[in-house]
């Protein structure tokens, strides 16, 4: 079977309001029904009206994750064990969408048994960290993305109070503290994304946004840098420059080692691929 392209867009914010069950039930509604369009799974999946919702909440829920119209029902008749060989099998990652399909080799499973493994207070630890999320750290009660950050964020920073950027080096509350995915989680293999050297503790204070949208990079040798192609503001330069200008130049990165060193890599490709296609666009990707 040739499966659609799948175009995921870059809006979360719908995904992100959903609970596990929620999106695999749409997606399963979506994929192996022709008689459940937007609207209906708007309001039998998650409840709304859909004389006011018209569908929107879940078509931007599959939106996210790449399946558009083409996809409607194309597994109809098929068992849900046979959908997911096929997509395994395909040319394109549907480890995305195979997450909600198959909920007993997931992430979130792997990664609770790596974490827990390694640390024998896992469940202390978990809940500790929990309690100490603000609210741009969401509890991972909504979602799988939540539950998957809130695993990795407990093997970053366990119940520890504080932590050292790895990029600024400033030991700051952890309340202050990303977990960081060094390469971007939505272009990350299920290997990649089950790999707890995925991840680093970024500050929230200039250091996560400025290494996501490109503004910082991590080259050779794990040497923190401005990126040379990007654009900057006056103001943003100043700040970058802060402390004599020794904020980030000439620093190394605190997690890059020979575990992380490709991940590092696959984003400065990826800056690097961008700018070329946005010459005069900021290195977001």
């Amino acid at each position: 079977m040739n499966l659609p392209e799948l175009q995921p867009s870059d809006r979360d914010l719908e995904f992100k309001e959903r609970t596990f069950d929620e999106i695999s039930n749409i997606i399963q509604g979506w994929l192996f029904t022709t008689n459940q369009p937007h609207r209906y799974l708007d309001k039998e999946v998650l409840g709304f009206d859909s004389k006011k919702s018209l569908g929107f909440r879940s078509m931007a829920v599959l939106h996210y994750l790449g399946l558009k119209k083409e996809f409607k029902g194309i597994f109809e008749g098929i068992e849900i064990s046979d959908a997911i060989e096929i997509m395994k099998n395909d040319s394109q990652d549907f480890s995305d969408i195979l997450e909600f399909l198959n909920h007993d080799k997931g992430v979130i499973k792997t990664l609770r048994e790596k974490v827990s493994s390694k640390d024998n207070k896992f469940k202390n630890n978990l809940k500790d960290a929990l309690a100490h999320l603000d609210q741009t750290d969401s509890p991972p009660t909504n979602s799988i993305g939540r539950n998957e950050q809130a695993l990795l964020r407990v093997h970053l920073f366990g119940n520890q109070r504080e932590k050292q950027c790895a990029l600024c080096h400033k030991i700051l509350p952890v309340n202050l503290m990303i977990t960081a995915h060094i390469k971007p989680r939505r272009y990350c293999s299920y290997e990649e994304r089950v790999d707890l050297n995925i991840v680093m503790p970024a500050c929230k204070i200039g250091c996560d946004d400025l290494f996501e949208k490109g503004y910082l990079i991590v080259g050779e040798k794990g040497l923190i840098q401005k990126h040379p192609i990007n654009s900057y503001s006056k103001e943003l330069d100043i700040f970058m420059n802060q402390y004599d200008g020794k904020k980030y130049d000439g620093k190394k990165c605190t997690f890059y080692n020979k575990l992380t060193k490709k991940y590092f890599d696959a984003k400065y490709r990826m800056l690097e691929k961008n700018s070329k296609k946005n010459a005069y666009e900021p290195l977001y990707i």
